[in-house]
């Protein structure tokens, strides 16, 4: 049953329909997929809300140095002390 749903939600992202999507991930306990479909999108606010609600401390910090090295924030070693 659930990979009709993560097919499903792989529709809705083809249709720009995130939010959708990502309910459908979340009910499914597949919060990953639509951290990646945020990320894939470049849709970082989205993506950090995710993390922070499905991942530990560790992760938050990584997917922030990730988010600052796409937008192309040098890391001059402040950025792991947020």
């Amino acid at each position: 049953m659930s990979r009709m749903y993560v097919e499903q939600a792989k529709q809705l992202e083809q249709q720009a329909k995130y939010k959708e999507a990502e309910r459908l991930y979340v009910t499914v306990r597949e919060p990953d997929l639509a951290i990646a479909m945020y990320k894939n999108k470049k849709m970082w606010n989205d993506m950090i809300r995710l993390v922070k609600i499905n991942h530990n401390k560790e992760m938050v910090q990584e997917s922030y140095l990730v988010v600052a090295k796409v937008c192309g924030i040098p890391d001059d070693g402040d950025l792991e002390e947020r």
